[in-house]
């Protein structure tokens, strides 16, 4: 019994050795690895009642077979374990070629500042890998409740509602336009509100068109001669009696801290986007895209890398 126990445990040993063709699929990639050797299974097998699939607890004989024995588990052994070894390391070289994560990994919510009849909505981010992440919440929470600045302490009887629009937001840089409206007791009308905030992420600054962009006659040209209409085609018109000096000093003077009555820019994927400032029947502003491709368009020399050109 035990020498016919003993040959069938070499023969299912040799059978081990020679290796299985079963083959491993990474579901990640849909390739094969290697066929070679991939899965050493040994399957429990009944032998006249007995299990004998769990090799370790076998009852050998102790002569010369059983060294032999102990030395073919002891090599399956270390092919077993090579192999795991190999497999997760393939996987691991899978999943490391698929584009890794931007490093700051900004994940968008939401926050209302709520007071009375004012709402204010603006974005926050959280992220495990942004190190400045409640430096850039803190920024963006301070821009967007600085509308209510004009108004001082005092906002009884005042109504506003103001949203935004995330127009751009990538590894180095977040774009981002409010937009609503206000209304105080006693008016004629309500005011429209329009500001923007554009953020250098590596820096954690605010930036302004001068910082991204060089301003000049060249720039101003564009949204005076026509040349980039506005996306209204009824404010064709609006900045016909504006000089191009005036204009020029306009755009410098870009994105400043008070939203009222202002020059503002924000960014898309492919486009500057310039909104001026006009009287309320004119439409209170006008918006000009412009394409990071126009000839006009001259990055500072920190951005240039920052919008694909």
């Amino acid at each position: 019994m035990k020498i016919g126990l003993l040959l069938f445990i070499l023969l299912a040993l040799f059978a081990v050795a020679c290796g299985s063709n079963e083959t491993y699929n990474a579901s990640a990639s849909g390739n094969r690895f290697n066929d070679e050797h991939e899965s050493l299974n040994l399957e429990e097998v009944d032998y006249d009642g007995d299990e004998v699939g769990d090799l370790p607890n076998a009852d050998l004989t102790s002569n010369s077979s059983e060294d032999e024995t102990l030395e073919i588990l002891e090599q399956n052994e270390d092919t077993i374990s090579n192999l795991q070894v190999n497999t997760l390391d393939n996987i691991e070289e899978i999943n490391g070629s698929s584009s890794a994560a931007p490093s700051n990994d900004l994940v968008e919510t939401q926050e209302t500042f709520e007071h009375g009849d004012i709402s204010i909505t603006y974005p926050q981010f959280i992220s495990e890998d942004a190190e400045n992440i409640q430096e850039l919440n803190e920024l963006i929470k301070n821009i967007a409740l600085s509308v209510l600045d004009q108004y001082g302490e005092d906002t009884a009887g005042l109504s506003m509602d103001v949203t935004y629009e995330l127009s751009l937001l990538t590894e180095d840089f977040i774009s981002i336009v409010f937009e609503g409206l206000s209304f105080m007791e006693g008016a004629i009308r309500p005011n429209r509100i329009f500001y923007t905030l554009n953020i250098d992420l590596e820096t954690m600054q605010r930036v302004r068109l001068t910082d991204v962009v060089h301003v000049d006659e060249g720039l101003a040209n564009l949204l005076l001669s026509g040349e980039v209409p506005p996306l209204d085609p009824n404010q064709a018109s609006v900045l016909e009696e504006i000089d191009i000096d005036r204009m020029t000093e306009r755009l410098r003077n870009a994105d400043p801290d008070d939203w009222a009555h202002a020059v503002f820019s924000y960014y898309t994927a492919d486009k500057l986007v310039i909104s001026v400032d006009l009287l309320h029947v004119q439409g209170h502003h006008a918006l000009y895209e412009i394409l990071y491709t126009n000839e006009n368009i001259e990055f500072q020399d920190q951005f240039s890398g920052f919008f694909g050109i």
